[in-house]
């Protein structure tokens, strides 16, 4: 019997399945590393290091000027040597940059600690090490081979946690986390010149630049837009908090993103060369709009609710009384992570219809909220709590916005994009309530005991309620996971 064509819905499930076991298999090892770390590293030197990383995250828009992006969307390779020499120039002018710029950046800091400036030079190197892996990863992208990606992310990230602990051990303090940081990524770009057999050769062609970054100007303004609105807050806290306080925040923001925001970016490496593909079928555009919004929502929202209600035995059981500080951190920010991925896929969308303004102006919509409210929680209540919650707020009405736009963009009515979510949310609801009761039956119990009884009664009782209730959600989740796996 002749072999069916693959579905578009099964292509995204298999390549997001290769891109999600990649990043969240290396996730996994990095949420084993933050917890031992958690033991050896004070939350003073997470602050110093998150400041450090606060700043390249800055410079980081502009590390390639958006060419691997243009490289995914041309229809052919031809650009890839261009665009790989013009990368690796871009990554030199930023080490040297921030190498000179380092000690002005430090004061601006509470503490105006010269401890960070030799923190911020080193993880200049980061420039340098992306650019020589980031077109060798961009054709995998554009060829849809996530499944070689696998390999490498897989190392990159599974390196990172090791010499981070290594050096822990050894005593390094903040330093194991920058040396962990360039590791990883040395170790990630042998990894992707041994999977991908593309070779940049020395032939330049000028006659490629320009459309490399006239398409790649429109992705770092909304890249920039994206870091302000994702860096604003370490800014403003540690500036205004302290290191410590940083240090605190950073550790309450890592378990929610690490978690759930790592799925809505795993399956963003997969929509937007498959949306590219799909960008003139008005058609297949809504449908794999909302098949992902029902997937992405089905394992976030679960995942949201679940950390915002079990945070305190999660951290007393994984990192200690020392950083039970983090317990309101970490549910503000869960509730946050659950809004924001629920119009997290929208911008694929607007990227494969080359209608990048859109998302720009969204974004700067959302801003010209978010930075004086920031402002104000952390400069007037200087409150960690008061971040969160505003962060949460103002995802809230982003990703309403969001979903808006998208609805009138792809012609599709607002309730057939709300119905996507909705078998998330009834279950969702169900399983909270379950959660609370559970929680405050065991509120005398260990730490320990209450999270795997929050776990087991989480998954029974959202599984449960989907299976009696949503039944065809499952089992067409199911066919789909079965047709992509079948296809590995």
């Amino acid at each position: 019997m002749a072999k069916q064509p693959e579905t578009i819905v099964q292509s995204a499930a298999r390549n997001t399945l290769w891109s999600y076991a990649a990043t969240y298999g290396g996730k996994i090892l990095i949420f084993i590393t933050t917890v031992i770390l958690a033991y050896f590293v004070t939350k003073a030197e997470y602050g110093l290091v998150g400041m450090g990383l606060t700043v390249i995250a800055f410079l980081e828009v502009m590390q390639d000027l958006g060419i691997g992006s243009a490289v995914i969307y041309q229809a052919d390779e031809d650009a890839a040597n261009t665009a790989f020499w013009l990368g690796c120039g871009i990554a030199l002018t930023l080490f040297s940059i921030t190498w000179l710029a380092a000690p002005i950046v430090a004061t601006y800091f509470l503490q105006n600690n010269p401890d960070v400036i030799p923190i911020i030079r080193a993880l200049g190197l980061s420039f340098p090490l992306f650019a020589l892996r980031n077109i060798h990863d961009a054709l995998l992208r554009k060829r849809m081979q996530f499944k070689k990606r696998f390999i490498p992310d897989l190392i990159q990230v599974s390196s990172k946690g090791a010499i981070s602990i290594g050096c822990a051990l050894a005593g390094m303090g903040a330093w194991s986390l920058v040396w962990g940081q360039l590791g990883g990524s040395a170790c990630g770009v042998i990894a992707y010149w041994m999977v991908n057999p593309w070779r940049p050769s020395l032939k330049l062609d000028r006659a490629v630049i320009k459309p490399l970054l006239g398409f790649g100007s429109n992705i770092v303004a909304v890249n920039g837009l994206a870091v302000m609105l994702a860096q604003t807050d370490y800014l403003l806290v540690g500036r205004y908090l302290g290191d410590e306080k940083l240090g605190v925040y950073t550790n309450g923001f890592r378990f929610p993103d690490l978690m759930v925001m790592q799925i809505c970016i795993a399956l963003a490496n997969v929509l937007y060369p498959l949306y590219s593909r799909l960008r003139d079928d008005p058609a297949g555009l809504q449908q794999g709009f909302f098949i992902a919004s029902r997937y992405v929502a089905l394992v976030t929202v679960p995942l949201s609710l679940g950390i915002a209600i079990a945070a305190e035995p999660f951290v007393l059981t994984l990192l200690s009384v020392k950083w039970v500080e983090t317990v309101p951190i970490m549910r503000t920010i869960a509730i946050y992570t659950l809004f924001l991925s629920l119009g997290y896929n929208v911008g694929d969308v607007y990227k494969a219809q080359n209608r990048t303004s859109i998302l720009t102006k969204l974004s700067i919509v959302r801003l010209v909220v978010l930075v004086p409210a920031l402002w104000f929680a952390a400069a007037q209540f200087k409150s960690l709590q008061a971040v969160g919650i505003t962060h949460a707020l103002v995802a809230f009405l982003g990703s309403t916005l969001n979903l808006v736009v998208a609805a009138k963009v792809l012609n599709m009515p607002i309730r057939r994009i709300l119905s996507a979510f909705q078998p998330a949310f009834v279950a969702g609801a169900v399983m909270s309530i379950c959660l609370m009761l559970t929680l405050l039956a065991l509120q005398n119990t260990p730490s320990w005991l209450q999270l795997l009884a929050a776990v087991v009664v989480g998954i029974g009782s959202y599984g449960g309620t989907l299976w009696f209730g949503q039944r065809e959600v499952l089992t067409q989740a199911g066919q789909t996971l079965r047709g992509a796996v079948a296809r590995r």
